[in-house]
């Protein structure tokens, strides 16, 4: 169909009846606009005068005596009105003029033509106009005024679904034919404003796509979000969806319209017939019906990758317990060179109750990994699948460990001497170095600080870490100090940081003290150093000369 054809069929069709004005009308916030009257009552000889109040109700559009009511009439108060019982809220005639009110709710108008779908989205907007309140003229002049902004046109047509966006001059084609986004809601946690009221759905079961499975689809989704317009447009295009979800395979549709982690399921959508759809057969068929599409890609992955022995129901069984783990069999077949069968059996035998497959899997996959950092041949059977899996696995841990503890305690032995002119002692105190990382860690164990994290900059010489101990008491923990490549005093803590709240002291000022005089003692070392530097330069300069 033309562009032309297409714009005159949307200019006759996209105009509301009274019906779905109204409909739209009474959608949006309805107001009870009162105001205070006096009233008189005669009795013989002498006048009654009391007060009350008359309203306008926006949504039946008459004048209501409000003093019958019970209601409490407050500005901004929630009521009924007790004329049509609608839901109304109390505005006083006196203050409305000194507010401007607006409000928004999006709309989507659903027409058939010869068997086509038009959709036509607009946003209805309500509000007062201030020239409305200049005076009284009577409590029906308050009326709520109504104005609509074009969104967006989809047109569902043989084998085509079309979107267009109005752009405020024209009609613009769009690439896509997604829900529509009526704009962006605004505040700290801002997301696309897509919620819509449709209208005329009727339209829907006079045209094509009364076949389209959208009732099974909204069906299975319940209470839950449903792309109304999004499923019709994909589900012109492809009509398998209709048979997937009356076959039981909703879920799998699902899943294409809502993507999860693992993308959309592939199937056949060229196909004429689910199975065909879906490259299962009938066991296959009866064994997933009711799947997710996660489910169904990860069986398609295991009958293309998986190569193990049994029936069919054996090897859906081994499906079950291992679909969450599947590619992780397949990587740990390929570095140990065991097949897929063995590395399957061997994870049932290591698998505690409350493990997941997934878990086992990843465990095993971290000991090899262990088991390549330590040079060990992988594809050796006594190494690759050791009896006990757990044990094996924490017995390299602790041998890393210990490896990693021993490079640095050698870093940390080549960097002694540089830091033996950092010692020094006072009349109360001594400066002494750690001679081991578990030193380090000891040390913030018992001070209850974090210096362990330190351990390994301190063996890789970035920075320097000492320790500061009664002169008395020389082996028990006092404080920490921390210096850094230039010699300056970075960090002096004691117990829990000298933190009150968890049970530390603040620092006294004899250790306040101590550490100018400390620092002082560091100033000289660092010009030292730097003056033995220039020597030692000066002496390789001449050397080479």
């Amino acid at each position: 169909m033309t562009e032309k054809e297409l714009d005159k069929n949307f200019k006759k069709l996209m105009h509301l009846t009274d019906e779905e004005n109204e409909e739209i009308r009474l959608s949006l916030p309805q107001f009870m606009i009162y105001r205070n009257i006096t009233k008189k009552e005669y009795y013989g000889y002498y006048t009654n005068y009391y007060r009350g109040y008359n309203g306008y109700c926006t949504a039946c559009r008459q004048i209501v005596d409000l003093d019958e009511t019970s209601q409490e009439i407050k500005h901004r108060k929630k009521g009924k009105c007790p004329s049509c019982g609608a839901d109304i809220t109390f505005l006083a005639g006196g203050k409305v003029p000194a507010k401007s009110y607006w409000y928004h709710q999006n709309y989507a108008v659903f027409r058939e033509l010869n068997g086509d779908l038009y959709i036509y989205c607009v946003k209805a907007y309500q509000g007062f106009r201030k020239d409305m309140f200049d005076e009284w003229n009577g409590i029906s002049e308050y009326d709520v005024d109504y104005w609509f902004d074009k969104k967006f046109r989809y047109y569902l047509g043989p084998g085509e679904s079309r979107k267009w966006k109005f752009n405020y001059v024209q009609w613009e084609e769009m690439k896509s034919h997604n829900e529509p986004t009526f704009g962006q809601e605004m505040g700290y946690n801002s997301y696309p404003d897509k919620e819509y009221i449709a209208t005329g759905l009727d339209h829907i079961d006079r045209s094509r796509l009364k076949y389209s499975g959208l009732k099974e689809f909204m069906e299975l989704r319940g209470n839950h979000y449903v792309p109304l317009i999004y499923f019709l447009c994909e589900a012109n295009l492809h009509p398998q969806y209709e048979k997937l979800l009356k076959c039981g395979f909703g879920r799998i549709v699902e899943d294409r319209i809502f993507p999860g982690a693992e993308g959309r399921p592939r199937i056949n959508l060229r196909a004429d017939s689910p199975a065909k759809v879906l490259r299962l057969n009938s066991e296959e068929m009866n064994a997933l019906r009711g799947c997710s599409g996660d489910c169904y890609s990860e069986y398609i992955y295991f009958r293309k990758h998986i190569k193990i022995s049994g029936n069919f129901k054996q090897r859906f069984e081994r499906f079950e317990r291992f679909h969450d783990a599947l590619s992780k069999v397949v990587l740990i077949s390929n570095i140990t060179e065991l097949s897929h069968e063995k590395v399957m059996n061997y994870c049932e035998r290591q698998k505690h109750s409350t493990e997941s497959m997934s878990y086992v899997c990843k465990d095993w996959i971290d000991y090899l990994a262990q088991c390549r950092e330590l040079e060990y041949d992988v594809k050796d059977g006594a190494i690759n699948h050791p009896k006990n899996l757990a044990k094996a696995h924490g017995d390299l841990s602790r041998l890393i460990k210990q490896k990693e503890d021993e490079e640095l305690n050698r870093r940390l032995r080549e960097l002694s001497e540089l830091r033996a002119a950092y010692e020094f002692e006072s009349e109360e105190f001594i400066v002494i170095q750690p001679e081991s990382v578990g030193d380090i860690v000891a040390e913030g164990n018992t001070l209850s600080h974090c210096v362990g994290g330190y351990a390994d900059r301190h063996a890789r010489g970035e920075l320097h870490i000492m320790f500061l101990r009664k002169k008395d008491d020389p082996k028990t923990p006092f404080y920490t100090i921390e210096i850094s490549i230039n010699g300056k005093i970075q960090q002096c803590r004691g117990y829990a940081n000298n933190t009150p709240s968890r049970g530390g002291t603040p620092k006294p000022q004899e250790i306040k003290d101590f550490e100018k005089l400390y620092q002082a003692h560091l100033d000289a070392a660092e010009t030292e150093r730097k003056k033995s530097g220039k020597r030692k330069k000066a002496k390789r300069a001449k050397k080479a000369a």
